[in-house]
C-alpha cells in the first residue's frame, strides 16, 4: 500500500505537497461514517424487501457500529461466512433464486454490511463506498417519488462525505457536509444538461419500477355489496384533470368507468357491451369539455374518462358502453388528453345490449322483482317508473353508510325490505334490480363522482374515495339516461362531497372532519409539489423530449445533431466550471501577496529570485547591488511590503504603491561588475 502514503522526500528539495493518504486501517470515525453511509442507502430499500431481510441487514449494521464504539470483538471470518449463507438463504427462499432485479438488491443490502464488517485494508472501504453508491441509485427501481428523489440526495451527501473522510481523517463533521453538498451541487448542471438532451427510453429503465407493480388496484370490474365502502377509505390518489376552459361543477363530474350488465343476484359484472364500439349510436350537444387526465398504476385496462367520451386515444379502445380500456394493463402513470360531451343525441341501441339490461337471474330477490312490478303497473311510463323508484328511497327510512352490514343470498331483497343501510352500490343495485323487473332496461355505471380543486397548481385530484356507482336507463327516444339513486337519499354526496353526507357520529378518516381544513390545506401543497414534479420530471417522456427540440429548431430524430449539441454544451459547462472555480481561487489569493508574488516573477526573470532564507529587506538589497537603477525602486517596494505586512499599515494603499513601483522598473537590467552574490 506504498501508494497511499505520502512519499519522503530528502530535505531542501522545496516546498512540495503530497496526495493525501489513507490510514492502512479506517479509524473509528471513518468507521461511523462508512456505517451511517451505509445506513442511509440501506434505509431506502427496506420498505422494498422482505421484513426479515430488512431486519437481518439492519442488525448487521447495528452490530458493526457496536464494534467501534463499544469495543466488542468483531465477527471473524467463519461468522461472516455463516451469516452470508444465512442471507443467501433467506433471499432464495423468499425470490426462488438468487438472480434478477428483486435479490440482487436483497443480497446487496445484506452485504454492505457483512463488508463494513472486514475493514482491514482501504480497499475494503472504498467497496462499501461503491456499494453505497450502487444501492442509493438502485433505490429508483422501487420508487421515483419526490420524497424518494430527496432520500437519494441525502444519501449521496453523505456518501460523498465518507469518502471526504477517508481522505481527511482530521475533517470536522459540519464542513464534511458542506463540502459533501458543495461537491453534489456542482453536477446539478450536468445533470439538467443530460436529463433535457439524453436520449429518452420509450419505457423505464431496468423494466417496470415496483411502486407500479405493487400499486393499489382501485376499483374492481366487479361490483357486490360493500366493495366500494371498502374501497373509499383510501386517501389514495386514482387520477389528477387539468381542464383547459371552466372546472365543470361537483355534480358534473361522474368519471366513467367499468359498466356491469350481468346480474346473478349478487354480484355484478361486464357484459356484451364490452365489446368494442363500431358506430358512436350518439351526436353530441354544444361545446365539448377538452381535458388532460394524469391517471396512476393500477394493473388494469380500464382508463376513466367524463362522461360522454368523444373518440378513444391511442393505444386504447371505445366499447359500446362508453368505457375508454386501454390495450395493455395501466402498469405506469399515464397522462392523455380527452373531450367529453356532457349533452348527446342519441339514435338508437343494440337490442342485443337491451335485452341484457332487461335480464334478472331466476328465483333470486323474488320481493323486489315483485315490488318493480307493482311500480310498473302504477307507473305505467319510463319516466314514471324512475320516479316512482326514488320516491320509494325518499320516504323510506334508508340510511346512507360506510359501514353497512353484512347481506347474504338475496342481497337485494335484505337491503331493501330488512337491513335499510347501505352505500353507493346498493342502491345503485336495488334501483337497477327493481328497474329490470319494472320492464326498464337498465344497468349499473361504476367510476368516480366529484373531485378536490387544488388552487396551487389548478389540478382536479380524484381519489379513490371518492370511488362512486350510479345507474342508467334505457327510454326510447332519450337514450342512455344517468340515474343516481344515492343523489336522492343523500344530495350532499353530489354537491359537497362524501363526508357532508355522512350522518352523524359515523367514524371517517382524520381528513374528512370538518375541523382538519388546516391539514388537508398543508396536503394540497404536499400533493401540488408531487403532481409538479410527475408532471415535469418523471412525465418527461420521449414525447415530450421531441416537442421541446423542435420548438428550438432541433430535428428530434437525428440523434447526431442531438448529440453534437449535447457534447458542445457539455464542453462548454466544463469550460465555464473551469473558468469560475479558477477565478475563484485567484480571488482569494491576498491582493498585497499577489503584487509581491509578481515583483518576485520580475526580478526571477533577471535571475533574482528570492531565496527561501532572505526577507523583503534583504532581497531587495541583494536584487539592488546587482540591478543598481532599480535599487530605490525595489527598497520601497520592500518598505511598503514590511509596513503593510508586519507593522499594521494600510494594505491597500501598500499594494497600489507596489503595483506602481512593479511598472516603473526598467524593462532591460545592466548587471553591476562591482558585487558579487556572495557579499
Amino acid at each position: 500500500m506504498s501508494w497511499l502514503r505520502a512519499k519522503r522526500r530528502p530535505q531542501g528539495e522545496g516546498d512540495q505537497t503530497s496526495l493525501p493518504s489513507i490510514t492502512p486501517a479506517p479509524t473509528r470515525k471513518q468507521q461511523a461514517w462508512l456505517a451511517v453511509a451505509a445506513l442511509s442507502a440501506m434505509l431506502l430499500h427496506a420498505v422494498y424487501v422482505p421484513p426479515d431481510i430488512a431486519l437481518l441487514a439492519l442488525a448487521l449494521l447495528a452490530w458493526r457500529f457496536l464494534i467501534g464504539w463499544q469495543r466488542i470483538p468483531p465477527a471473524g471470518r467463519l461468522v461472516r461466512v455463516a451469516l452470508a449463507l444465512v442471507g443467501l438463504a433467506l433471499v432464495v427462499a423468499h425470490f426462488r433464486n438468487p438472480f434478477g432485479r428483486a435479490p440482487g438488491i436483497a443480497l446487496l443490502l445484506l452485504f454492505l454490511p457483512l463488508k463494513l464488517h472486514e475493514l482491514q485494508r482501504p480497499r475494503d472501504a472504498y467497496a462499501a463506498i461503491l456499494l453505497s453508491y450502487f444501492l442509493l441509485f438502485a433505490a429508483c427501481l422501487h420508487s421515483q417519488s419526490m420524497l424518494a428523489g430527496a432520500g437519494l440526495v441525502a444519501g449521496f451527501v453523505l456518501v460523498t462525505g465518507a469518502l471526504i473522510v477517508l481522505h481527511h481523517p482530521a475533517a470536522e463533521w459540519r464542513a464534511t457536509l458542506r463540502l459533501g453538498a458543495a461537491m453534489s451541487a456542482q453536477a446539478i448542471p450536468f445533470m439538467l444538461l443530460f436529463f433535457v438532451l439524453f436520449p429518452r427510453l420509450p419505457g423505464p429503465l431496468w423494466g417496470i419500477p415496483t411502486e407500479a407493480q405493487m400499486a393499489r388496484s382501485g376499483l374492481s370490474e366487479t361490483m357486490e355489496p360493500g366493495s366500494i365502502s371498502e374501497l373509499v377509505l383510501s386517501e389514495s390518489v386514482a387520477f389528477r384533470v387539468r381542464f383547459e376552459d371552466r372546472v365543470p361543477l361537483g355534480r358534473e363530474l361522474y368519471w366513467r368507468g367499468p359498466v356491469l350488465s350481468r346480474f346473478d343476484g349478487r354480484v355484478w359484472r361486464a357484459g356484451e357491451s364490452r365489446r368494442v364500439l363500431a358506430d358512436s349510436p350518439y351526436a353530441p350537444l354544444g361545446p365539448p369539455i377538452r381535458y388532460e387526465m394524469t391517471m396512476e398504476a393500477h394493473n388494469k385496462h380500464g382508463l376513466f374518462a367524463l362522461e360522454q367520451p368523444v373518440a378513444a386515444i391511442a393505444g386504447s379502445v371505445l366499447t359500446a358502453d362508453f368505457q375508454l380500456l386501454s390495450r395493455l394493463p395501466v402498469t405506469q402513470r399515464q397522462r392523455y388528453r380527452l373531450e367529453s360531451h356532457v349533452r348527446v343525441s342519441w339514435s338508437s341501441e343494440d337490442r342485443r345490449l337491451i335485452a341484457e339490461a332487461l335480464a334478472l337471474p331466476a328465483g333470486r330477490n323474488p320481493r323486489t322483482l315483485s315490488l318493480g312490478r307493482e311500480l310498473a303497473a302504477e307507473a305505467r311510463t319510463p319516466a314514471a317508473i324512475v320516479l316512482a323508484i326514488l320516491t320509494r328511497f325518499r320516504r323510506e327510512a334508508y340510511t346512507y353508510t360506510l359501514s353497512p352490514p353484512l347481506l347474504g343470498d338475496q342481497a337485494v331483497d335484505e337491503f331493501l325490505f330488512e337491513t335499510r343501510r347501505g352505500f353507493c352500490e346498493h342502491f345503485a343495485a336495488a334501483f337497477v334490480t327493481l328497474a329490470r323487473a319494472a320492464g326498464l332496461p337498465a344497468r349499473v355505471v361504476t367510476g368516480y363522482q366529484g373531485g378536490e380543486l387544488n388552487a396551487l397548481d389548478g389540478y382536479v385530484t380524484v381519489r379513490q374515495s371518492d370511488a362512486h356507482a350510479w345507474a342508467e336507463v334505457w327510454i326510447d327516444g332519450q337514450g342512455w339516461q344517468r340515474v343516481d339513486p344515492t343523489a336522492a337519499i343523500e344530495p350532499s354526496r353530489i354537491e359537497s362531497g362524501l363526508s357532508a353526507a355522512l350522518p352523524a357520529g359515523e367514524p371517517m378518516p382524520i381528513l374528512w372532519r370538518p375541523d382538519m381544513a388546516w391539514l388537508r390545506a398543508l396536503r394540497q401543497v404536499r400533493e401540488a409539489a408531487s403532481n409538479g414534479w410527475n408532471q415535469w420530471v418523471l412525465g418527461y417522456n420521449l414525447q415530450r423530449q421531441r416537442e421541446l427540440l423542435q420548438r428550438v429548431g432541433l430535428d428530434a430524430n437525428d440523434w447526431r445533431q442531438v448529440a453534437v449539441v449535447l457534447g458542445t454544451a457539455a464542453g462548454l459547462l466544463m469550460l465555464a466550471y473551469v473558468l469560475w472555480a479558477t477565478r475563484s481561487a485567484w480571488r482569494t489569493v491576498d491582493p498585497l501577496e499577489r503584487e509581491w508574488a509578481r515583483v518576485g516573477r520580475k526580478l526571477a526573470e533577471h535571475g533574482l529570485a528570492r531565496a527561501a532564507w532572505e526577507g523583503p529587506f534583504a532581497w531587495s538589497e541583494r536584487a539592488g547591488r546587482h540591478w543598481p537603477e532599480a535599487h530605490a525602486a525595489l527598497r520601497e517596494v520592500a518598505k511598503h511590503y514590511a509596513a503593510a505586512r508586519y507593522a499594521g499599515a494600510d494594505a491597500r494603499s501598500a499594494t497600489r504603491a507596489i503595483r506602481d513601483l512593479r511598472r516603473a522598473l526598467p524593462p532591460n537590467m545592466r548587471r553591476s561588475n562591482d558585487v558579487s552574490d556572495k557579499s
